[in-house]
C-alpha cells in the first residue's frame, strides 16, 4: 500500500511539473507571436513611408535639376532670386514687344 502511495505521488509530481513546463512554453509561444506582430506592423508602417516617399510630388520650384523636394524652404534663396530675375526679364521683353507693335500701328 505505501509504495503505491509513493508511486502516486511521484506520478502527481510528473505530471504537476509536465503541466508547468507546458505552461511556460505556452507564455513563451505566446511572447514570441506578439514580436512577430510588431515586427510585422513596423515592416507595414516602412513599407508605406517607402511608398509615400515615392509618390512626392516634383519641387514647386521646378527646379532644372529635377529636384523632388516639396519644401521650399530647403532650396538656396539665389534660386528664388535667379527665377524672380527671369520672369522680370520676361516681363520687360514682352513691355517692349507691346510697345513697338504699338508704335508700328
Amino acid at each position: 500500500m505505501m509504495k503505491l502511495l509513493v508511486d502516486l505521488r511521484t506520478t502527481f509530481l510528473h505530471q504537476t511539473n509536465f503541466l508547468q513546463s507546458l505552461e511556460k512554453l505556452e507564455r513563451r509561444v505566446m511572447l514570441r507571436k506578439e514580436e512577430e506582430k510588431k515586427i510585422e506592423e513596423e515592416l507595414k508602417q516602412l513599407a508605406q513611408s517607402e511608398r509615400k516617399r515615392k509618390k512626392r510630388k516634383k519641387c514647386l520650384l521646378k527646379c532644372k535639376r529635377g529636384c523632388w523636394r516639396i519644401n521650399e524652404k530647403k532650396h538656396s534663396f539665389k534660386k528664388n532670386v535667379e527665377r524672380n530675375q527671369f520672369r522680370e526679364k520676361k516681363g520687360e521683353e514682352d513691355l517692349k514687344y507691346l510697345a513697338q507693335f504699338e508704335l508700328k500701328k
